[in-house]
């Protein structure tokens, strides 16, 4: 088994049930794979470690004579500390083979979706036009794209933009915040990436998803279009 699969799964069982999720998305973004490869990747690994683990001795912890021993007849007590071991043996690892197979369920649903570039969904016509009014300063000669882009959520080529990618999704961050588009993070950061790219490199996935969970917060004097969508507070 990969090491770095290990150090995410043993990461995972680490954490509250109710952030094991959020951890493994959060991974998947730092990774190159599509979400539905990562997750599967995870859960063949785990039935790959179970077989490992019990195939030498196929061991139940209630019974006594399934357990490991020693050439001399002992128990080998160091069967235990072994981290697939640990692993394999984990109270936890049930609920998150039950999480990676209800992720890898919602793939297969927005499957046809995934197929296709998403789109921002604005809540009104208003905040649409207000956007793209203030954005195509950023886009000389594009604009047309811009438009298109904003009204049926894809274009051809993706619009390259001039400032800092913080500073992109920090937009669109406020303005989910503030309530003009109903998105979740996980799409905005999937729309910005399918759709702009920097003069020299593309977007950074993590660094967008970072930004957009207030990770990484830029200054406010590098803030763009704070008049259309307001600054978000701090919670103490």
């Amino acid at each position: 088994m990969d090491n770095d699969y290990l150090k995410i799964l043993k990461r995972a069982l680490s954490c509250p049930d109710e952030n094991i999720e959020e951890y493994l998305i959060e991974e998947q973004i730092k990774s190159d794979l599509s979400l539905k490869i990562f997750l599967r990747i995870l859960l063949t690994e785990i039935q790959n470690l179970e077989n490992e683990v019990k195939s030498p001795w196929r061991m139940d912890l209630h019974r006594p004579s399934t357990w490991p021993l020693t050439r001399t007849g002992e128990f080998d007590s160091s069967f235990f500390y072994d981290e697939k071991i640990s692993l394999v043996y984990s109270s936890k690892l049930g609920l998150l083979k039950n999480i990676l197979s209800t992720l890898i369920k919602k793939t297969k649903h927005s499957s046809k979706a995934s197929n296709q570039k998403s789109r921002i969904i604005f809540l009104n016509h208003t905040i649409k036009d207000q956007l793209f009014d203030g954005l195509k300063q950023y886009f000389p000669r594009k604009e047309d794209e811009l438009r298109k882009l904003l009204t049926e959520g894809m274009i051809s080529e993706k619009l390259v933009w001039p400032l800092n990618q913080n500073q992109l999704a920090d937009l669109f961050l406020r303005l989910s915040y503030n309530g003009f588009i109903k998105n979740d993070k996980t799409e905005i950061k999937f729309w910005l990436v399918q759709n702009f790219t920097l003069a020299e490199r593309e977007l950074n996935p993590s660094t967008i998803y970072d930004t957009l969970k207030r990770k990484s917060e830029i200054k406010k004097q590098n803030r763009i279009l704070e008049n259309l969508a307001s600054y978000i507070p701090k919670q103490n």
